[in-house]
């Protein structure tokens, strides 16, 4: 799906919190129950760079564009029911939060300004990266994995990632 946005700050991180999806659902742990220790780690880098991105531009100042605002940026965001067709539920979870995230800040009010974010926006993400990061730390590390031996695997294997040169 398309996300059209005319600010720089949205479109750069709606973009990377598409990449991290698309990421996680390709992960080796998307085949099993479980969070391998690597697959965890990243899942870790990923919210701690979508928050220092945001802070980052949050620190800027908001740019004066008379010229080049509205023009319109599309960013790419994966469709929500690719994100279920993974075995893990915890990263199709972890997922489906971190597009919701991109997708709400994506059609937010900011989304029309040039750079940065407002306070509403902001606030709204946060909230959603505190409970990105309270699932990871209350929930994965803690209870994974989960034996389901007699309803996995539901879905085929996540397959390889993009290959080549």
């Amino acid at each position: 799906m398309k996300i059209s946005t005319n600010n720089l700050d949205v479109h750069a991180l709606v973009e990377k919190m598409n990449r991290f999806i698309r990421e996680v659902i390709a992960c080796q742990s998307g085949n099993h129950n479980g969070v391998m220790e690597h697959d965890l780690k990243r899942l870790k880098s990923y919210l701690l760079s979508c928050k220092t991105l945001k802070a980052h531009y949050e620190a800027e100042p908001i740019l004066d564009l008379p010229e080049w605002h509205p023009t319109i940026l599309e960013a790419e965001l994966i469709e929500m029911n690719a994100i279920g067709a993974i075995e893990n539920e915890s990263l199709k979870a972890w997922s489906r939060l971190m597009h919701i995230a991109a997708f709400e800040l994506g059609n937010s009010q900011s989304s029309r300004q040039s750079t940065s974010f407002i306070k509403p926006d902001s606030i709204r993400l946060d909230a959603i990266f505190i409970k990105l990061d309270n699932y990871i730390t209350n929930y994965i590390e803690k209870i994974l994995p989960e034996d389901l031996p007699e309803t996995t695997p539901d879905f085929g294997s996540v397959g390889v990632g993009n290959l080549g040169i």
